[in-house]
């Protein structure tokens, strides 16, 4: 559709930096994964009927997203490079990758895996400019679809960070809060689907706006249910909000 070539910005005003005591938006995300023992994640997946659950720590959900941070640094993405997420549902990886980006500088690209037909997520590939696409099993026969028509894009299996070197990484990007951290897209109801680029001071806003609205304190316990799809919006700022807050 002409017109909708483009990434549109959605950003807030410079002044909500004011609002955080942290320099880097990096520094907010190490501060809040400081206690490796604090429970962090239920992670509920069904089986033949039967509901499996995997529970993660501060401490084991940052080893993770430090895993798949030194993938991606070790396959020469960096700073500003964008990376396109295939998920066939709500998953571990999907989050870990999120983390990850941050702790790389690199800016996830949302898939709605239950309305994209193959012809969207090349569009949404081409469009962003994506170095890379990061998928799980139940998206496979998919990327082997696109393929083809993607030449300029690797792919990886996100299983396979799991068995990744943990990079205890000493060396961070200068992030600032002005930088973007994601892009999403509309559902395309009366076009294609419109990329919107957020910055990390968007999702402090988010944050802020939260615990403005439900007046919280810093030692208020948060506890989250994420059931909405992560490439949806309201999704993706609880997830950030959990990540970005000690003691949630």
């Amino acid at each position: 559709m002409p017109g909708n070539n483009k990434i549109y910005e959605l950003s807030t005003g410079e002044s909500v930096n004011s609002l955080t005591g942290f320099r880097s938006p990096i520094d907010e995300y190490r501060a809040a994964f400081t206690d490796r023992t604090q429970l962090f994640l239920n992670y509920y997946t069904f089986q033949d009927r039967n509901a499996l659950k995997r529970t993660l720590t501060r401490g084991e959900f940052w080893d993770l997203a430090c895993s798949a941070a030194a993938y991606l640094s070790d396959q020469g993405l960096s700073k500003g490079d964008r990376i396109v997420h295939g998920f066939s549902s709500n998953t571990l990886s999907d989050l870990v990758f999120r983390l990850a980006a941050v702790l790389v500088g690199c800016v996830p690209v949302t898939i709605n895996w239950q309305a994209d037909d193959n012809e969207q997520i090349v569009y949404k590939v081409e469009l962003t400019n994506a170095k890379l696409m990061v998928f799980d099993e139940g998206f496979a026969s998919r990327v082997e679809a696109i393929k083809p028509g993607l030449s300029t894009i690797r792919f990886i299996e996100a299983s396979k960070i799991e068995g990744y070197h943990i990079a205890n990484r000493s060396t961070y990007p200068e992030l600032g809060y002005a930088d973007e951290k994601m892009i999403t897209f509309t559902s395309g109801t009366t076009g294609k689907p419109k990329g919107v680029s957020l910055s990390h001071r968007s999702y402090l806003a988010n944050k802020l706006t939260f615990e403005k609205y439900f007046n919280m304190s810093e030692s208020t316990q948060l506890d989250l249910l994420l059931v909405n799809p992560l490439h949806h919006t309201n999704s993706s700022a609880l997830a950030d909000w959990g990540m970005r807050r000690g003691g949630a």
